[in-house]
């Protein structure tokens, strides 16, 4: 039953019209596989699986007596008659919060949102960027050395380290001065601001 399975799947799809979209199919047609009775073991593969049979989409719903169903006069009457009762609704007034965030006057390096469709390794931010002037609705930086104007809703705070002076890491020494072993020694510090004896 297994071996030949592909071999129906590879059928099923191709009875198909429209093999170019064979996964909108494929739940049916292997709903249909599952729930046919293979005449080799005289079940259906559910019935071996789960030891039940599948409910078919055709068993879920009831018959209808020709009775039962709705006069169309009838019914075209109704939907006429709720659709001339429909108003339409009054606008909501809305109050949006700003999404501008409160400390964006103290902003001096910013991020550029990436706008557009981006290509797969492209990250969503570029920048930082230096803050030249900043207005209400938009901020003027110095994007690679020339003056650009971005609108507030693309930018992201920044927040870049200061920079601390270097601080040699070895203390040069004059080759003709002697070194002095002894515990007396100054201590100097680190470029990480380590105390060393």
């Amino acid at each position: 039953m297994v071996e030949s399975f592909h071999h129906q799947l590879k059928a099923a799809i191709k009875a198909y019209s429209d093999c170019s979209n064979s996964l909108e199919h494929l739940p049916l047609i292997l709903l249909g596989i599952q729930s046919t009775i293979k005449k080799e073991v005289g079940h259906t593969p559910a019935e071996l699986v789960y030891g039940t049979a599948l409910t078919l989409p055709e068993q879920m719903i009831e018959p209808v007596s020709p009775q039962d169903l709705p006069d169309p006069a009838k019914y075209v009457h109704r939907l006429r008659t709720a659709m001339s009762n429909l108003s339409p609704a009054a606008p909501r007034q809305q109050n949006v919060a700003s999404q501008v965030p409160k400390d964006i006057n103290t902003w001096i390096h910013v991020f550029v949102r990436n706008d557009g469709t981006p290509s797969q390794l492209q990250p969503p931010y570029s920048g930082p960027y230096k803050v030249l002037k900043k207005e209400p609705k938009y901020f003027v930086l110095d994007i690679g050395g020339k003056r650009n104007t971005v609108s507030v809703d693309r930018l992201k705070k920044a927040y870049i380290k200061e920079v601390l002076p270097s601080v040699p890491s070895v203390p040069q020494m004059d080759s003709t001065t002697p070194v002095n072993t002894s515990d007396s020694a100054q201590p100097w510090h680190t470029k990480l601001g380590r105390t060393v004896h």
